[in-house]
């Protein structure tokens, strides 16, 4: 298959089948609109969040920059899409949370994600020590902090950095998170 075809053939299902991933998955919290965009967080298989960072119906052409961006961005310019787990946690992240989608060209040094929902997957595990006795019938609250940039093409939002969100992560999810 030629390339371009390929590529064509990419744009056009991934969308869809990133759509179709978190349909399937528990949504289990929704943080309202702040500064442009909602988070969605969806309880997947084996110990993995998924951390949808869509913009306001209103705002749609608007884009999310780069997960390695630095927090305070590139000489002030833009933010990281990031989702951290607040240390202290009965579960901790394995390591960073990674989109799912590509990121566009470099404009001006900075790198960003197509307009539209940006998804994170971030992989947790047990730090604490608990036995299933512990946590039966429980959700486990979390807290996390956001950090992220919305911008369309002629405008920026306020960035938001650290900001906190607490959610409570289901009993029946909890059996599959890795133990430290």
């Amino acid at each position: 298959m030629k390339p371009l075809l390929q590529a064509l053939i990419v744009c056009l299902i991934a969308p869809w089948m990133i759509g179709e991933e978190a349909d399937a998955a528990q949504a289990i919290a929704s943080m309202p609109a702040h500064r442009g965009v909602t988070v969605a967080i969806f309880a997947e298989k084996a110990g993995r969040l998924r951390f949808r960072f869509s913009p306001e119906p209103a705002r749609e052409t608007v884009h999310l920059y780069d997960v390695a961006l630095p927090k305070s961005g590139l000489q002030g310019v833009g933010r990281p899409t990031l989702v951290e787990i607040v240390a202290g946690q009965p579960m901790q992240a394995k390591g960073p949370a990674l989109a799912v989608q590509e990121l566009g060209p470099a404009e001006a040094g900075l790198r960003s994600y197509p307009a539209g929902p940006v998804d994170l997957l971030l992989d947790l595990e047990w730090t604490a020590p608990s036995s299933d006795a512990d946590v039966e019938g429980k959700p486990i609250p979390m807290q996390i902090t956001l950090t992220y940039m919305a911008c369309g093409t002629t405008f920026c939002l306020p960035p938001v950095t650290d900001h906190p969100f607490s959610f409570a992560v289901p009993t029946e999810w909890l059996a599959t998170v890795p133990r430290r």
